[in-house]
């Protein structure tokens, strides 16, 4: 897969917000203006543009939370038990000139958003302690089994620990020449 362009994401990332626009788009009934909600799977709103799922859910994430680079937070997304339900909080915000910042013109901000964003972990090495240890008799083990144990837990956390900062090391190289993880990804041929 070759290397996108910044203009042919920005391009992308149009697309998108264009289709999550529309989908939550507000309705004028007579004097009455309805917001639109979507319920659905992404595959379906999102169907035919050619992203990783990463990239889409690092869109989702900048356009449904507060950041430095986007101040207010666009869509609220929620997960259904098939798909999701998305609804427009806001179509925009004003800048420090007084512009209302709306409609495309979000894109930009929207993709120095996805640069803040930070993969969750569904366990945490407190949740790895927790489950590793849940539900055992501790009297039942020596003192050097209990230390052992204590000992592939902090080697555990240790290991969590060294990763994070590799993540927040490589994030910052990215910043620096100006690149996202979506497009190293894609200059690496991963995705």
């Amino acid at each position: 897969m070759a290397r996108l362009t910044k203009e042919q994401y920005k391009q992308t990332y149009s697309l998108l917000y264009a289709k999550i626009s529309k989908a939550t788009a507000e309705v004028k009934n007579g004097n009455e203006t309805i917001k639109s909600v979507y319920k659905g799977t992404l595959a379906n709103l999102f169907g035919e543009v050619e992203l990783c799922s990463n990239t889409i859910t690092a869109f989702l994430w900048a356009v449904s939370h507060k950041t430095n680079a986007l101040p207010t937070t666009l869509f609220k997304i929620s997960k259904l038990s098939k798909g999701v339900e998305i609804s427009r909080i806001h179509s925009g915000f004003y800048n420090n000139n007084g512009e209302h910042i709306i409609g495309t013109a979000l894109v930009p901000f929207i993709m120095d958003a996805m640069r803040e964003y930070k993969p969750t972990h569904k366990h945490s090495s407190r949740n790895v302690t927790s489950k590793t240890t849940k539900n055992v008799d501790y009297e039942s083990y020596s003192e050097d089994e209990l230390h052992s144990i204590i000992a592939a837990c902090e080697s555990e956390i240790r290991k969590r620990e060294e990763i994070r900062e590799k993540q927040a090391r490589i994030q910052n190289v990215l910043n620096t020449v100006g690149m996202t993880r979506e497009e190293l990804l894609s200059l690496l041929g991963v995705c």
